[in-house]
């Protein structure tokens, strides 16, 4: 059965006005390993002297949500009260922590430090079953509800290009969608704070970049289906010139497909679209996404304190006078070895993961954490559910 709720634009008011008063009594701080272990509160045990801890009230990777005044579950309860007023059943304290959890990063790099009215009028236009989950594994499942309704909808398309964009371009891409995903799921998690070894920070870039690559391609793809498709638009395949037109949030396309801006929010959506582009055009045009080492002062402190000594112990084992033969001069070039191999094994200990990707940090303008792709493909899952209900009426 499905699901549906619209809130107002009162509640949607309401709902940023107490979002916003709750990002005022919180801050977000870069926690050590050592820290990220001690400060989380589902590991911390009373009486083990982590008190100095005890304004911790989340910890994500290596970051923790700092709460100084005591009102982190009061302020969010009454979020999540005043939803739950509209929609008793609608259980999100968990996507809305998150929600924060992001805006907080937003402003690590000089970043808004508010919610828009926009912002909250998108994260709410998720559908239901979208909106309630926190965990990326779990939105992963939800793209096999797409690809099974991407096929039903290309059984009753009358062009026979519009079925395959859909087929070839929409189903496909959804199918590697989902293959990226549970690749990212497999090392990534909210709990994670041992560094990337070269193998998963590899995958992980390799899947980010794949993650957002695809999306893109799908909505291009999409707006294919509808230019084929609908009867009143105009459109030859063998002409370059009318495809370079396409485009799901043209204005310039979507005013000639009747109905389809208001059913997709597609005005609304814009800025998520951008986003979406801004993330996507480094993998094809300049840095594509990483994965940064982000240090604080301790991480710093100890970095410096190993590479010290790591020189010093250099330098004392190139000053050794050896016999001036093969067999020395190689064990001297093993115990070089060995302190380089020391000293990387000592950093990737000190090394917290945190969650989190840009593709410059000159051109970036804030910090992405792999939590958001939750909200990415719930966008995603809302423009194609409402795409594939337009096809249908268009169609039948």
């Amino acid at each position: 059965m499905k699901i549906e709720y619209k809130f107002s634009a009162t509640d949607i008011d309401e709902t940023l006005e107490l979002l916003n008063v709750f990002l005022k009594h919180i801050s977000i701080v870069a926690l050590s390993r050592t820290e990220a272990e001690l400060a989380d509160p589902q590991k911390r045990v009373m009486g083990t002297g982590n008190s100095r801890y005890s304004d911790i009230v989340k910890v994500i990777n290596r970051w923790g949500i700092k709460d100084e005044e005591g009102k982190y579950y009061e302020l969010l309860n009454d979020v999540i009260g005043k939803i739950s007023s509209c929609y008793p059943m609608l259980q999100i304290d968990e996507p809305i922590e998150l929600l924060l959890f992001n805006k907080l990063l937003e402003s690590k790099m000089g970043g808004k430090t508010e919610f828009t009215k926009e912002e909250i009028e998108i994260f709410f236009l998720q559908p239901y079953k979208m909106i309630v989950i926190s965990y990326i594994p779990e939105s992963a499942v939800c793209i096999y509800d797409l690809i099974r309704r991407s096929q039903k909808v290309s059984v009753i398309l009358k062009s026979k290009d519009a079925r395959n964009f859909i087929d070839e371009g929409v189903g496909r891409r959804l199918f590697m969608l989902k293959a990226t995903v549970d690749s990212i799921s497999d090392i990534y998690c909210e709990s994670r704070i041992k560094c990337l070894d070269d193998n998963e920070k590899a995958i992980l870039s390799q899947n980010i970049n794949f993650f957002y690559a695809n999306i893109y391609a799908i909505l291009d793809c999409l707006a294919f289906v509808f230019a084929f498709e609908h009867p009143n638009y105009e459109i030859d395949r063998n002409k370059k010139s009318p495809l370079q037109k396409v485009g799901l949030f043209k204005e310039s396309f979507y005013k000639n497909i009747n109905g389809l801006s208001e059913k997709l929010n597609l005005t609304l959506l814009k800025p998520w679209y951008n986003e979406i582009v801004n993330l996507r055009h480094p993998v094809a045009h300049r840095i594509p996404l990483y994965f940064p080492e982000i240090y604080n002062d301790e991480d710093s402190r100890r970095m410096q304190e190993a590479e010290e000594q790591h020189y010093q112990k250099y330098n004392t084992i190139l000053g050794n006078v050896t016999p001036n033969d093969e067999n020395a001069q190689l064990e001297k070039l093993a115990q070089l070895e060995k302190l380089d191999e020391e000293l990387q094994e000592t950093k990737a200990n000190i090394n917290v993961f945190s969650g989190c990707f840009l593709h410059s940090h000159e051109e970036s303008e804030k910090y992405y954490h792999l939590s958001r792709l939750t909200l990415d493909i719930g966008i995603l899952y809302y423009l194609l559910d409402e795409s594939f209900e337009y096809l249908f009426a268009l169609c039948c």
